[in-house]
């Protein structure tokens, strides 16, 4: 009998609608040698029957029964019954190109890694119609790092953008050997947080790859990332989580900093949607007032150079929070109240007008990304002095300089949204230069890919 190579895990509640599309995309691997176990959590909408279907099929199956307790309780199981050389995830609603287990592995075995990973897609819409949006993990700053193995502790900052556990493989051994599993609290939500964070701490040989394999669905209005007013309590949940692993390992530098920064900046988001929700939850108000004393005392136990090297100690929202809580509920309020006005004001100002992405890349795709998701049709093209972009077709929209611009029939009065924000003045520069009115020039606002899709300009 041949090794099993991967064992894919897919944990599953009542998702009948996606977990076809799920299941064949991992079947119709080219890697063969693959087991998938499906952790369903007690489905009563026929899930359990379209699973049936394919085990059925498919001797690869392994169908385990789960409580409803929590999608962390699901994904343990599945990781405590895996054979695999290797551990992968896949969630119910998404779904995976038919070569990534075969490229993953082979680059795993190649450089004995930890762990690789994968860029991964954001997608919203069904089979005949489905609009992507490409999430690139390491940054511009470290993108010669793609290809190559990295020890974390050298690169621990590249975990503010590695914020998916789905999108790579992990070997069984070294997360049995790390004792490395989700929180299983109850809910869906951040629960992989604890194991990206756990699992990029003790690893220490990694690599990144330059293809997105997975795709992540954002349209499943029944996913967990859409109950906005529990995520307060899921990110408290997951901050205590991964602090008691940090203890409980003795793991310091280089990692406690940029840790806490990362999830005390989550943490802050949620807050904001916990208070623009309106909805006062008595428990939650309890547990945010014994949050507020935990995150203090996390502070204390950093040290000076880890504060000064993370820039922790210049956070508007911490440096209130230590003084008192009252303090940072006011600069939280504030800045949630001004990031709202500033977003709905955007929008506003490129309302009925025909628009120019200038900027090509993470930003300015995301920004059509949210403009796609809103019904906003009246985007011409992007706009992009690399000359390795221009001329090329990048999310259905054609690519070119400035100068094609000018010299086409677009009107004058179009509008310009600058989503090169690091090169926004020399840009104004050159479009002033070109005869472009100020009037016509905006600055974009601050949207990522992870959360295009979700932003809602009639909800503003």
């Amino acid at each position: 009998m041949k090794e099993i190579m991967v064992s894919v895990i897919m944990p599953c509640l009542n998702v009948k609608d996606f977990i076809e599309e799920a299941i064949e995309s991992v079947l119709n691997q080219t890697l063969k040698d693959i087991e998938l176990i499906i952790v369903d959590a007690d489905s009563d909408d026929g899930t359990v029957e379209i699973i049936d279907k394919y085990r059925n099929q498919d001797d690869r199956i392994v169908f385990l029964h789960s409580d409803r307790k929590s999608m962390g309780y699901q994904y343990n199981i599945g990781i405590k019954k895996a054979k695999g050389k290797y551990i992968g995830f896949v969630e119910s609603d998404d779904y995976i190109d038919t070569k990534m287990y075969e490229e993953l592995v082979g680059t795993a075995e190649q450089n004995e890694l930890d762990f690789v990973k994968s860029d991964f897609d954001v997608f919203i819409g069904d089979k005949n119609e489905r609009f992507f949006l490409n999430y690139v993990v390491l940054s511009t700053a470290d993108e010669d790092l793609y290809n190559n193995v990295i020890n974390p502790a050298d690169y621990s900052a590249i975990i503010y953008r590695d914020v998916s556990m789905w999108n790579g493989i992990y070997k069984r051994d070294f997360i049995e050997k790390n004792r490395i599993f989700l929180n299983e609290t109850a809910g869906a939500a951040f629960q992989d947080i604890g194991f990206i964070l756990k699992s990029f701490m003790k690893a220490e040989r990694i690599m990144y790859v330059h293809i997105p394999s997975y795709h992540y669905r954002k349209d499943n209005l029944n996913a967990s990332v859409y109950n906005k007013v529990k995520h307060i309590k899921f990110v408290m949940d997951e901050m205590r989580f991964i602090t008691e692993f940090m203890n409980s390992e003795d793991i310091c530098s280089p990692f406690r900093a940029v840790i806490f920064h990362r999830l005390f900046g989550s943490f802050c988001a949620y807050y904001d949607e916990y208070i623009n929700s309106n909805q006062k939850i008595e428990e939650t108000e309890k547990q945010l007032e014994e949050f507020f004393l935990f995150i203090k005392d996390c502070y204390k136990k950093l040290e000076y150079h880890e504060i000064n090297k993370e820039k922790i100690d210049k956070i508007l929202s911490l440096t209130a929070l230590l003084r008192s809580v009252e303090d940072f509920k006011v600069v939280r309020e504030n800045i949630s109240y001004l990031n709202k006005k500033g977003r709905k004001d955007f929008f506003e100002s490129i309302k009925n007008r025909d628009i120019v992405i200038f900027g090509a890349g993470e930003v300015g795709q995301s920004i059509y990304a949210c403009l796609y998701r809103n019904n906003i049709k009246s985007i011409l093209c992007f706009c992009d002095n690399d000359i390795k972009k221009q001329g090329t077709n990048i999310m259905g929209l054609p690519c070119v300089s400035l100068d094609k611009i000018t010299e086409s029939c677009y009107n004058s009065d179009i509008c310009f949204i600058i989503a090169n924000i690091a090169h926004y003045n020399d840009i104004i520069k050159q479009l002033i230069k070109n005869n472009t009115e100020r009037k016509n020039i905006i600055k974009s606002t601050d949207i990522l890919p992870l959360i295009a899709f979700e932003i809602n300009i009639k909800e503003l």
